[in-house]
């Protein structure tokens, strides 16, 4: 029971972080938002790209 009431009062916690975000995104300059995207993207692809590296470099030793 007690799980199950922990779970209900994190919904409206999110929702309200959610809200908060969008509000927040809202009220920043186009200019700091793109840069935050785009900062984003560059971590991401940058992560994506040492796991790849990771696998592939893996994968080699393995094979060979």
């Amino acid at each position: 029971m007690k799980k199950k009431t922990e779970k209900m009062e994190q919904i409206p916690n999110t929702v309200a972080e959610i809200l908060d975000f969008m509000k927040f995104g809202l009220e920043c300059s186009n200019g700091v938002t793109t840069q935050t995207v785009t900062l984003m993207r560059i971590t991401v692809a940058g992560v994506l790209k040492f796991v790849m590296i990771g696998w592939i470099s893996r994968n080699f030793v393995i094979g060979h």
